[in-house]
């Protein structure tokens, strides 16, 4: 029984130092590092990241943005890869939602 106990504590460590190796935002990095020592687990790391990162009013602005976007040509682009743009960002907000 200890055997596996030690197992789930290394495969959540190997989880933990993972996730925090992959971010790349520099905020989120220092977040990271300044919460490490109070997190057991990566369900509670993912659980206190999305409320720190993705919280109901950082979804609520990001749905705002994608709802007003407006087409500019010059900056823009192309209208299609314009609509494509909004089309992957209300994709990656479903997924997330």
């Amino acid at each position: 029984m200890m055997n596996i106990s030690n197992q789930k504590s290394s495969n959540e460590h190997l989880k933990l130092s993972l996730v925090s190796k992959s971010l790349t935002e520099e905020f989120a990095k220092n977040w990271s590092i300044a919460t490490k020592e109070h997190i057991n687990s990566y369900e509670e790391f993912k659980r206190k990241f999305l409320h720190q990162f993705w919280s109901k009013e950082s979804q609520s602005n990001a749905q705002s943005q994608i709802l007003r976007c407006m087409y500019y040509k010059f900056t823009d682009g192309s209208m299609a890869s314009h609509l494509l743009k909004y089309q992957c960002q209300i994709h990656h907000y479903k997924l997330i939602c």
